[in-house]
């Protein structure tokens, strides 16, 4: 199971790319060369697990002094070679590196960084010049021009030439100044300066780290020398704000408060931003009313950011549980600013905390209103969806079907499918049988991932007719080999070595270049799928595949688009987990694919973290309970411990509530406390109501978005008598009362 968190850079991470190399251990002593150089490479390659580099070396070292055919020859040498970087033997390196660089033309460029890197970590800034200077100028277009520009200046100002160092310097970030390095770069190039006796440069560049770039591991040491200096550039007011504006940028909601506050107390040009952004703060933090107290205040004048405040005031009186306060608020944002861009937000949420409230009729007029005013917005569909669900609470089937019947004539419209299936539920329940069948019929016909669509075949298998296949599997057409793309043969080299790392990086970077080369595609997501980079699969099939068969679902864009859509990540540790816990292992691979896509570096802005999405408060409740030590917050980004906390969570709320699929989703993404409120305020006997009557927007589409996930795996890869039993206990198919 790969334990990735994320991109790499390129190239700086070659020697932990060798840590998925293994060769079984080397008996004890001395032992001739291998009679089959080729069979024993091509066999030690196929048993690549855990990591042990001197197990390698001494597999590697007698077959570098055999005469060997090419390429066998050269990708023993290069192999050899980073793996001695990885053990530090930086000279025994060297050689094997240089030979490399030269008969290796596919990887020369990585022999090369290695061989500067090589020379930069056993102290001799000179050696790493030469290697890293033929990067530059041989491979242009490598991914490697960026760790190695930056190792060029740092090794030209420790050899003490300022003046290269500058150029290399300047260059770096010239073309890479938003890249992971550049503000490393910027620190470097102010020391630089200084040390030239150039401070003009050397300052602003100190002032420019701490200002704005506030989160970066140099800020703090920017910060330390420029005032160890004594510096003469003053830090302004401006500069405060600046850097207060930057923190929020960063998400760094509570250290960015602290900056604001003192803009937000005193008058003066800052004061209005000041206090909308420090509202703002309150709200991504969660303290919803002292949010909207200060975004109340924010909205009470005139300037520029009147409507901004007025609406998220409403927001934050919203989730702090006062609609009618609430909607005081946005009532003046409407009559103030009737045409501002958040008008048509303004009243949708209006009509929601109507709605809310129990005012039905006025909820009505409001979400009307929405359509009426701004017929072309982002919410025309969903107010014309919202009365239509209004009159299904309120047991006016009659006028609930009038809406929908409009609604599910919207072609383009996302709220298609869904309208016909209440559609069919409704005329079901009318008992026009034949009307409801052609409702769900043509419900059925919705997209990969539909949730409406997988639920009308549901409610079509019992009330008999033909069903459509899911998912559909039309005939795909036979995929050419790829294009002739620069760099892919160096993609194709490393994944021959096993080194994966840096083949999905050169395949990531080939896919975004060339998104219409099918062979290209077919090849990269292979490449994805035996590196663990689940994430990089669905993000190809999700970005470029799914596009491709929207546009003509008559075809599959790759022979097996379905599975790169629905990936088994981190099959076998999900199988054996959800075994142990009694779940279902494609729900557990359905939690996945919607709460990370499968990254397992992902952090919500709520800070839940890794493939499943653990809170560390939650993720340190359920360790407890199974008897593991407190995770780390960063400890969860490892897949094999996210999976472990994460299913076990999954399995205590199905258990806390009773084996109810529904509530334990929503009660995975919402927390216990509110599923309890709703289940008291919507009977679960009607899942189909459950969900839609589900307050908060999120909670609501996020097990939609789950279920739907659920059904296309099971329809997938589940045993057809398997997936049809898998259901929850409750009937998902039950019909729907009008009362």
């Amino acid at each position: 199971m790969t334990e990735g968190t994320g991109r790499a850079r390129p190239g700086v991470h070659i020697p932990v790319a060798l840590a998925l190399l293994f060769f079984a251990a080397s008996p004890p002593g001395d032992s001739p060369p291998p009679l089959d150089p080729a069979g024993t490479f091509a066999d030690a390659l196929e048993a690549v697990g855990e990591a042990d580099c001197e197990s390698l070396s001494a597999r590697l070292a007698p077959l570098a002094q055999t005469p060997l055919p090419e390429p066998l020859g050269r990708r023993v040498r290069f192999l050899l070679g980073l793996c001695q970087h990885r053990l530090g033997r930086y000279e025994e390196a060297l050689p094997h590196l240089q030979a490399a660089a030269d008969a290796s033309p596919e990887v020369a460029d990585y022999a090369l960084l290695a061989w500067g890197q090589a020379e930069h970590r056993r102290g001799v800034p000179q050696g790493t010049i030469p290697p890293l200077s033929r990067l530059l100028d041989a491979y242009p277009d490598s991914p490697l021009v960026e760790p190695a520009l930056l190792l060029l200046g740092e090794s030209q100002a420790s050899a003490l030439d300022l003046e290269g160092a500058t150029q290399s310097l300047r260059a770096y970030l010239a073309r890479f100044g938003a890249a992971a390095g550049a503000s490393e770069a910027r620190l470097l190039l102010a020391r630089v300066r200084l040390r030239a006796g150039d401070p003009a440069e050397g300052l602003p560049l100190l002032l420019d780290l701490w200002r704005d770039e506030p989160l970066s591991a140099t800020a703090e040491e920017a910060a330390a020398l420029f005032e160890a200096l004594d510096a003469p550039v003053p830090v302004t007011a401006a500069d405060l704000f600046a850097r207060a504006r930057a923190l929020y940028r960063g998400e760094a909601f509570t250290e960015a408060s602290s900056a604001l506050a003192p803009f937000a107390a005193e008058p003066g040009p800052r004061q209005e931003e000041a206090r909308y952004l420090l509202g703002q703060c309150n709200f991504r933090l969660r303290q919803y009313p002292e949010a909207a107290r200060l975004l109340a205040v924010a909205g009470a004048g005139r300037g520029p950011y009147q409507a901004r405040a007025l609406f998220w005031a409403g927001r934050a009186r919203t989730r702090s549980g006062d609609a009618a306060g609430a909607n005081l608020l946005l009532e003046r944002l409407l009559r103030l600013r009737p045409t501002d861009p958040l008008a048509d937000d303004a009243l949708f949420l209006l009509a929601e905390n109507l709605e809310e409230l129990g005012r039905r009729r006025e909820a009505l007029r409001a979400f009307a209103r929405v359509e009426q005013i701004f017929p072309d917005g982002e919410y025309a569909d969903a107010a014309l969806w919202r009365q239509a669900w209004i009159h299904i609470r309120s047991g006016q089937a009659q006028q609930a079907r009038s809406l929908l019947a409009r609604l599910s004539e919207r072609r383009a419209s996302a709220y298609v499918s869904q309208a016909l299936f209440w559609e069919g539920r409704l005329l079901e329940a009318a008992g026009e049988r034949e009307e409801a069948l052609r409702r769900f019929r043509r419900a059925a016909q919705g997209g990969a991932g539909d949730y409406y669509a997988a639920r009308a075949r549901e409610v079509l298998a019992p009330l008999g007719g033909p069903v459509p296949s899911d998912p559909p599997r039309p005939a795909g057409e036979p995929v050419d080999p790829p294009g002739d793309r620069p760099r892919l043969g160096t993609a194709r080299e490393l994944s021959a070595l096993r080194l994966w790392e840096e083949a999905t990086e050169e395949y990531w970077l080939l896919v975004r270049a060339h998104p219409g080369d099918r062979g290209l595609l077919q090849e990269a997501a292979e490449t994805f799928l035996r590196a663990g980079r689940f994430d990089r699969v669905l993000w190809v099939a999700r970005r470029i595949l799914l596009t491709a068969y929207r546009q003509n679902p008559g075809a599959l864009p790759l022979p097996a688009f379905w599975e790169l859509l629905y990936p088994l990540a981190y099959w076998d540790a999900v199988q054996e987990l959800s075994a142990a816990r009694g779940l279902d292992p494609h729900l557990v691979a359905a939690v996945m694919r919607e709460e990370s896509a499968f990254g397992p570096a992902a952090i919500s802005r709520a800070g839940a973290r890794g493939l499943m999405q653990l809170m560390p408060a939650t993720a340190r409740r359920v360790a407890r309970s199974l008897a593991l030590p407190d995770p780390r917050p960063e400890g969860l980004h490892a897949p094999s411990l996210n999976l472990t906390l994460g299913t076990a969570y999954l399995a205590q709320v199905l258990e806390d509530f009773g084996g109810n699929l529904y509530l334990a989703l929503a009660a995975y993404n919402a927390g216990p406390q509110p599923v309890r409120r709703w289940r008291e305020q919507t009977p679960i006997a009607d899942p189909d109501r459950f969900i839609e009557a589900i307050p908060y927007a999120e909670t609501r589409e996020y097990v939609k978005r789950v279920l739907a996930s659920y059904r296309r795996y099971q329809a997938l890869y589940a045993a057809p008598a398997a997936a049809a039993t898998a259901a929850p206990e409750t009937d998902p198919a039950s019909p729907s009362s009008t009362d």
